[in-house]
Parts: structure tokens; C-alpha cells; sequence
């Protein structure tokens, strides 16, 4: 990413100047507390990057992207953690035998041969999980 480094916030650290998107990152780089949400901002979530863009439920920021942070953190990992991880799991475990069956050959184990004519069908439908539904919240990101 890059600043404007007139207009950035910066900190020093062993004689470097580092800047930063924003405040929040520069508290969080100099180990500082984070300011508590005033009492009257009724949204649990907000984005740290851009001003003003606040929900009610976890997501991601309609600006940039980024997944919006708790108000209140209290110690659970979150919504979006146990996603990622849950398309981790079920990423790893297609591609394990996606990578068996298509480099299998190239050590000496047919896994092809044993498999058939609809080994190809069989690794279409293995890989396009782990492509479209795994790799989904970064294509979003992305774009």
C-alpha cells in the first residue's frame, strides 16, 4: 500500500520513520491502546482503515475490502476465523487427493490407471471447490 507520506501518520523507530494508512494502524504498530468507541455508536463493527464505515454485522469493508473489526473485542477469534478455517479444512482436503492422482505418475504410483477414464472428471470436480467456493472471499477482495 502505499501513503502520502505529507499527510500520513508516522512513528519512529530505532532511528526509521515508518507511515502508516491511518491512525489506527499507527496505535496498533506503537503497541498503544486502541480509543474505546464512544458509548453512543450503537454498530458493533468498523472498518480501521476507512472513517465512517461502520455495520451491525461482521463483513467485509464496502470500501477497501478489509474484514471489520469488533468495537468491543472480547476474546472470541470471530466469525471470519472460523470461516477461513473451515475453507482451509475443506481446501486441504480436496487437494490432497487432487495432488495424488494428478502428480501421482511423476513418482511412480498410477493412480490414473487405477482410477480410469473419469479421472479427469474426478479432478474437475475436486478442484473447482477449492478454486470457486475456498478462494472466494479473495476474489471478492480483489475485485
Amino acid at each position: 500500500m502505499e501513503v502520502e507520506e505529507t499527510t500520513a501518520p508516522s512513528a519512529e523507530r530505532a532511528g526509521d520513520t515508518f507511515y502508516f494508512c491511518s491512525d489506527h494502524c499507527r496505535r496498533a504498530f506503537l503497541g498503544q491502546p486502541q480509543p474505546a468507541a464512544p458509548a453512543s455508536v450503537r454498530a458493533a463493527y468498523f472498518c480501521p482503515m476507512c472513517d465512517g464505515v461502520e455495520s451491525d454485522e461482521p463483513g467485509s469493508c464496502p470500501r477497501c475490502g478489509m474484514a471489520l473489526v469488533a468495537t468491543a473485542p472480547d476474546g472470541d477469534p470471530g466469525d471470519e476465523l472460523r470461516d477461513m478455517q473451515r475453507r482451509l479444512l475443506v481446501a486441504a482436503s480436496l487437494s490432497a487427493p487432487l495432488f495424488a492422482i494428478s502428480m501421482g505418475p511423476m513418482i511412480g504410483i498410477p493412480v490414473r490407471g487405477w482410477i480410469g477414464a473419469p479421472s479427469a472428471w474426478i479432478e474437475f470436480a475436486m478442484a473447482t471447490p477449492v478454486v470457486c467456493w475456498a478462494g472466494l472471499p479473495f476474489f471478492q477482495r480483489g475485485a
